[in-house]
């Protein structure tokens, strides 16, 4: 855990915008990143410099509007618990049109709204 929350992600963004080609994985779980700041993050990777393949974001607070948000040329992405609504259906049919890509979206019992060491809490 980095302790990154979402105004952490426009210069994170930043950085992988300059000269991130040979980035293929970015582990980012178990920060306070949420909605906003995956939606950031998902325009930056949107960047043709950085197009990394897999995207871990496990406990990150990110709920319906984030997940929506998430660029769909990834070929793995953890999305375990958070609290996808219903951009689950369309990051699943993504996985149905694309046999190679690999969805992880197990929500246990949802406490992506628990910022930091709160949402372990009740495990």
């Amino acid at each position: 855990m980095c302790r990154l929350t979402s105004y952490c992600c426009e210069a994170l963004v930043s950085a992988l915008s300059s000269n991130s080609q040979h980035l293929r994985e970015l582990e980012l779980s178990d920060n306070d990143l949420l909605d906003s700041g995956v939606k950031l993050l998902s325009a930056g990777l949107a960047n043709v410099h950085c197009k990394p393949e897999i995207l871990r974001l496990s406990f990150c607070g990110v709920k319906e509007e984030g997940c929506a948000s998430l660029a769909s040329h990834m070929r793995e992405l953890d999305l375990s618990f958070n609290c996808p609504g219903d951009s689950r259906e369309r990051l699943l049919s993504v996985r149905l049109k694309n046999p190679y890509f690999k969805l992880n979206m197990d929500c246990g019992e949802c406490r992506a709204d628990k910022p930091g060491p709160k949402r372990y809490a009740e495990r």
